[in-house]
């Protein structure tokens, strides 16, 4: 299978890498900003890609193309995805998937006419530690507490605080840290816990108003929890499950999670899972395979997952008013 990427960021080169890791997917085609060109060429270089474009339309209607994979700044996911739709290709795009949920609503429905895949980079959802998480969680009883913390100082924010406004610290450009960093653990959450009732945000501002860091809490009927997201501050990284009977603990971030350890009254034990070294492997092998396969069904399942990640950061960002 042949894939096309746009853009040239760090998560480009950690997609690269996963890519070069898979046999039956080769990229044969990378597209980047004119001014960007240097960039592009070093990397087409490094992973051996055939072809450099500096224009999006020439890459979508490249014949030799089967997936194009976008690795751009949050805003322009929707558009992007929409014109590869509409050029006949199956997607992948990195989280957040849009800017809010009728944005992926009408990207749904696109893919859907089209008869293209379409999926959300999110490797939090194809980690095989979160198969393991699920098997041993009524282990731990009745859920009453669950905290997720990803906080990790961001290299961009010394310039930020210098004012000058990165993609990812610029609100109108979908950034903050619920969008770009918080993600990951509502994704957690809802994979293993389904959809609160409330959702509540509290943001630490930075000048231009972005949320540089915050705590969203979301309402279940029988339990609370609670996801913490940074970018101007480092943190323990981990997701705790409190349970009437024990403990769930995730140890790593919500985006890589290193291990997982259930804690009872009387035991203490580490459940291991097979876990690659480029951690978006595993989401590529099933978007192959869904696609080889042509497993609507799986797909269409990965999609409405996403669709209620995006209706909670719209909740929570509703909330705020």
């Amino acid at each position: 299978m042949n894939l096309g990427i746009v853009g040239s960021g760090g998560i480009v080169n950690t997609c690269l890498d996963a890519v070069q890791k898979i046999v039956d997917l080769h990229c044969v085609a990378i597209c980047v900003r004119k001014q960007s060109i240097n960039k592009g060429e070093k990397l087409q270089t490094a992973f051996n890609i055939d072809k450099i474009y500096t224009e999006y339309t020439d890459l979508i209607h490249d014949g030799n193309i089967d997936v194009i994979y976008i690795g751009l700044p949050n805003h322009l996911h929707f558009q992007y995805v929409k014109e590869a739709l509409l050029a006949n290709k199956n997607v992948v795009c990195e989280k957040p998937f849009t800017s809010n949920a009728q944005q992926l609503e009408e990207l749904i429905q696109l893919a859907q006419r089209e008869k293209c895949f379409l999926f959300e980079a999110i490797t939090t959802k194809y980690s095989p530690s979160m198969s393991v998480v699920k098997q041993y969680l009524p282990k731990i009883g009745a859920i009453k507490l669950v905290h997720s913390n990803y906080s990790q100082y961001s290299s961009r924010y010394h310039a930020y605080l210098d004012g000058k406004v990165a993609p990812v610290f610029d609100p109108k450009m979908s950034g903050g840290a619920l969008m770009d960093i918080n993600i990951y653990n509502i994704h957690l959450n809802l994979l293993l816990l389904g959809m609160p009732m409330q959702v509540y945000y509290i943001e630490n501002k930075g000048f231009n108003g972005v949320d540089t860091s915050g705590v969203l809490v979301m309402q279940y009927p029988q339990w609370v929890s609670v996801c913490m997201g940074a970018k101007d501050c480092d943190g323990l990284n981990q997701t705790l499950i409190q349970g009437e009977k024990g403990q769930i603990l995730i140890h790593g971030p919500a985006n890589d999670i290193d291990s997982v350890e259930l804690i009872l009254p009387e035991e203490k034990q580490h459940l291991v899972a097979d876990k690659c070294e480029n951690r978006m492997v595993e989401e590529w092998l099933f978007f192959i395979d869904c696609i080889v396969k042509k497993n609507t069904a799986a797909c269409d399942a990965a999609l409405q997952h996403s669709m209620r990640v995006m209706c909670v950061l719209d909740m929570a960002r509703q909330e705020k008013g």
